[in-house]
């Protein structure tokens, strides 16, 4: 498919000189991590990996509010997910 969508899994070959003859499998790309005993994956790692300079390390896993809409607490901001989008926020305005 031509269009990648928010959690589909990116396969990517290693690079013909990286590979050894047996070992010719796709490399898989990770779309979560762990900081601190909290995990950032599906939406909020990318935008986490976007704006982690910002936001500082998490300081919750994703909390869930309804079921179209999710937060993620970090030292310094935090990442909002709705139907429409997911988002950083830090500064004033998460202060609101």
């Amino acid at each position: 498919p031509d269009l990648i969508y928010p959690g589909d899994e990116i396969l990517v070959p290693k690079a013909a000189s990286d590979s050894k003859p047996d070992d010719d499998k796709p490399q898989q790309l990770s779309k979560s991590t762990e900081i601190n005993g909290h995990r950032i994956a599906g939406n909020f790692y990318s935008v986490y990996q976007d704006n982690q300079n910002q936001l500082g390390k998490p300081i919750s896993n994703a909390i869930k509010t309804s079921d179209d809409v999710s937060y993620q607490l970090f030292e310094k901001g935090s990442i909002v997910s709705s139907e429409h989008g997911t988002f950083p926020l830090f500064g004033a305005i998460r202060h609101k």
